[in-house]
């Protein structure tokens, strides 16, 4: 080749062509159409049962909202929706307690959105530590059927082997030398019950014969009547009388007995019981095996695995030889299943996890659910660090010191665990500590360098007067701090916000967030949620019968906007919120609106839930800023068409900052502009109109000074299509009315 290719994608200049022979290739950009950015991303910030804290993720279905957040609370035996988060709430030092709220779940459900963004609070009040540990497991018997004497062989960690022995003997009564012949005369008796509060109970008066004159013929009559042999010749003119619960829960009690009885049987009135470390031999429950194998082989831990059956453990949680083994020699209780001479150890080939809602607690009781699902790895045992909150989320969990949180409650598939506390776990936030929390949480979403830049709706699923100030500086900040335009939505408490204080101008009413870029949707709505309906009450505080509950109209309003085209109004009819069955039933207040109080809240500035035969509505798309103040800021559908304008130019017109203001560039700029704006007009196409007619002027606000400054300036008026807010339709219609002259259709 005679020459070098070179190719630029600008004019390099004439000195860099003439550098060297060759063919200069300049690759130049051709114009873009601008397709419009999405206006309906919305963002939530809330408290959920899984997933990472305070960094904003998108979630692209309800499957995957569900892998990364977790649903409504845990399962545990197959019961779902257990110590689900924001049971129980008192923001702002309320007197009556609004439940679920800052439950992301509840904020959720029955909604969709055309792009979703999850922000979660981090609530946790400590960590725990979990330690893997050496254990095999048996069968899932409730009791087992043992014998006397029968032993575990156990060897813990390659020590020699300890037994496990299962003791206990029927209950027997022995009498004194009794006198014979017994000189019944006949009717003498004696009561007695055997096996008392168990399946064999037996009480029974024996009434003795005059036949009955030796001791032989004495034990006769006592055993016909029991039905058994009770009744036993121990020589000597002594008899013993037992029952048949081997075990502490055997009982032979004579509760009377006649004197001349006392005399011949050398029997008296009294109770003695049966022996040994378990009820019954025969049915020796999980919690005798688990005090009778703890207690006589130091350093087991019994309990149950995830499939429901016996596990026998080593406790040991340090040390490289962590092993467990029962051993064939001397083992007896085979009962339980366990595998013999199999060697297990803590070190698994397999990695797997420890779930979000593993129930940890302290020997007293106080319950903690791990708040994030923890992986863990194949051969490494140790030190897995979750972050808890209290399972009883309703603001009263007291704390605790540390090395207290030693119980695993609930078992873990993956294994048997340790656990503990390395460092005190504090008690449950406070109110204003849970605010803070949700202060951080939103401030994230400021960040230009996550996916939250993006967003176009906040909203939060707490709601507090700290909240609804942070949520409304949010929405300002990110606009104005180079993100996408965004709306705020806030809500006033559930139950207590009377019609009147929602007009206010303090907080909790929507004076007190004033802002083109505030939403205050009000009052809130009933829905059904299927997962507090499938517990009913027995899911206990904030579950109702019928699985109906009052929620905040933020996250609807929400929803909506983010469904719709930016331009069109919120308040039209849609289908988007059919899952609303009325408004908030809680409170007094808002359950007989009438036409004058939708007047006042227009008048307000509050988008107000309406109920409209069954369906609701927004009925007045306004932000919350004074309509009589602000009358051209007062539409969301304004706001909204306005940011999706400005978001999509600016992000285009950005690629060619900072290049040589040529006249070429400047039309390009313009052309591109041009071209989308004709693309909202849609001359040609009146079905795809979007706004009303626009006017570009790429001169009028130029010098030649400004522009040898670095600045171009581009005016762009745009005039949006109004919303058929109103439709008219005067009529006149009697017998008289002259219609002759009225066209027959328009």
């Amino acid at each position: 080749m005679a020459g070098f290719i070179r190719r630029y994608l600008e004019d390099p200049g004439l000195e860099e062509i003439l550098a060297i022979e060759g063919v200069v290739i300049i690759d130049r950009e051709p114009p873009a159409s601008i397709t419009g950015l999405g206006s309906g991303t919305v963002t939530v910030v809330g408290e959920f049962e899984d997933g990472e804290y305070s960094t904003p993720c998108e979630v692209f279905s309800g499957g995957d909202l569900l892998d990364q957040f977790g649903s409504f609370g845990y399962s545990y035996a197959g019961v779902p929706s257990q110590n689900p988060s924001a049971r129980s709430r008192l923001a702002d030092a309320a007197l009556t307690p609004e439940y679920w709220n800052g439950n992301g779940f509840i904020a959720l459900v029955n909604k969709r959105f055309r792009r979703l963004i999850i922000v979660r609070v981090d609530t946790s009040i400590g960590a725990v530590e979990f330690t893997r540990l050496a254990s095999i497991s048996g069968n899932e018997n409730n009791t087992w059927n043992l014998e006397p004497a029968q032993v575990l062989r156990i060897e813990l960690d390659g020590a020699a082997a300890v037994s496990a022995t299962f003791d206990a003997a029927i209950a027997l009564e022995t009498s004194g030398a009794g006198t014979y012949p017994s000189t019944f005369a006949g009717g003498e008796q004696m009561t007695v019950t055997m096996d008392a509060g168990t399946s064999l109970e037996i009480t029974q008066q024996i009434f003795f014969q005059v036949g009955d004159q030796t001791q032989a013929q004495v034990i006769s009559r006592i055993n016909g009547a029991l039905g058994y042999t009770a009744a036993i010749d121990a020589g000597g003119g002594i008899t013993t009388l037992q029952g048949r619960i081997r075990g502490t829960a055997g009982e032979v009690d004579i509760t009377s007995i006649d004197a001349l009885v006392t005399t011949a049987t050398g029997f008296a009135a009294g109770t003695t019981n049966g022996t040994g470390d378990v009820a019954n031999i025969d049915e020796v429950t999980f919690a005798e095996a688990k005090s009778v194998i703890e207690a006589d082989v130091a350093g087991t831990l019994i309990d149950r695995d995830a499939d429901g059956n016996i596990r026998l453990s080593s406790a040991t949680v340090s040390g490289v030889t962590r092993t467990i083994e029962v051993i064939t020699t001397a083992t007896t209780a085979l009962a339980f299943e366990f595998p013999l001479d199999v060697l297990a150890d803590a070190f698994v080939s397999v990695a797997a996890s420890i779930p979000a809602g593993t129930r940890v607690q302290t020997v007293g009781g106080t319950v903690w659910v791990t708040a994030q699902t923890v992986d863990t790895t194949a051969d490494e045992p140790d030190d897995y660090v979750a972050r808890i909150r209290p399972a009883e989320d309703d603001g009263t969990t007291a704390g605790t010191g540390v090395g207290t949180v030693v119980v695993v409650t609930t078992p873990i598939a993956s294994g048997s665990w340790a656990v503990t506390n390395p460092a005190p776990v504090a008690a449950a936030l406070t109110e204003p500590a849970l605010d803070a929390a949700y202060v951080t949480a939103i401030d994230k979403t400021l960040n230009p360098n996550s996916v939250s830049k993006e967003t176009n709706i906040i909203v939060s699923a707490r709601q507090s007067t700290a909240i609804r100030q942070r949520i409304r500086s949010n929405a300002i900040n990110a606009s104005a701090d180079g993100l996408r335009g965004r709306l705020g939505v806030v809500r006033p408490p559930l139950g207590t916000t009377t019609r009147a204080t929602a007009r206010g101008s303090t907080a909790p009413g929507v004076g007190a967030t004033r802002d083109q870029r505030v939403v205050y949707a009000y009052p809130g709505a009933r829905t059904f949620i299927p997962q507090i309906a499938a517990r009913g009450v027995s899911g206990g505080t904030g579950f109702t019968v019928d699985g109906r509950i009052d929620v905040g109209f933020d996250t609807w309003a929400s929803s909506t906007m983010s469904q719709l085209a930016p331009e069109e109004n919120p308040g039209q009819l849609t289908g988007f919120m059919v899952s609303i069955v009325g408004v908030e039933l809680n409170n007094p207040d808002v359950q007989d609106m009438r036409i004058d109080d939708y007047k006042a809240f227009k008048r307000a500035g509050i988008a107000a839930l309406r109920m409209n035969e069954g369906t609701a509505v927004i009925q007045s798309g306004k932000t919350s800023v004074d309509p009589a103040v602000h009358p051209n800021l007062q539409n969301i559908n304004r706001r909204r068409m306005a940011d999706f304008i400005q978001d999509t130019l600016a992000q285009r017109a950005n690629a060619f900052s900072k290049k040589l203001a040529t006249r070429l560039r400047r039309s390009l700029v313009t052309g591109e502009i041009n071209g989308f704006m004709n693309q909202l007009l849609s001359p040609s196409n009146e079905a795809a109109q979007r706004i009303d007619g626009y006017l570009l002027d790429p001169r009028a606000g130029n010098t030649p000074q400004s522009l040898a400054a670095g600045v171009f300036r581009i005016i762009l008026k745009v005039r949006t299509t109004p919303s058929l807010d109103v439709i008219v339709i005067e009529t006149v219609i009697g017998e008289n009315v002259e219609v002759n002259e009225l066209p027959l259709a328009a």
